[in-house]
């Protein structure tokens, strides 16, 4: 099957009520859905919820060396 990725950078959002009026909570729930978070700390209740249900990782973009114009992807299991 297909698999969708949806990246987000929640940089600027200032709370989970407001990750949810946008309605980002609903991607986590999409079939064959990965959900890559940068800057989950906003919507840690919203992901100990979601994480009993399926698998949630945190993502992190960090600069290679060397080079101003890649970057490395590192995934964690949310806990």
């Amino acid at each position: 099957k297909d698999q969708m990725f949806h990246h987000f950078d929640l940089y600027r959002i200032n709370s989970q009520d407001q990750f949810m009026e946008l309605g980002f909570d609903e991607y986590f729930y999409q079939e064959n859905s990965w959900c890559l978070i940068e800057w989950p700390e906003v919507i840690n209740t919203l992901l100990k919820e979601i994480n009993t249900k399926k698998h949630v990782y945190i993502c992190a973009l960090e600069h290679v060396y060397g080079d101003i114009n890649k970057r490395r992807l590192l995934l964690s299991p949310f806990s």
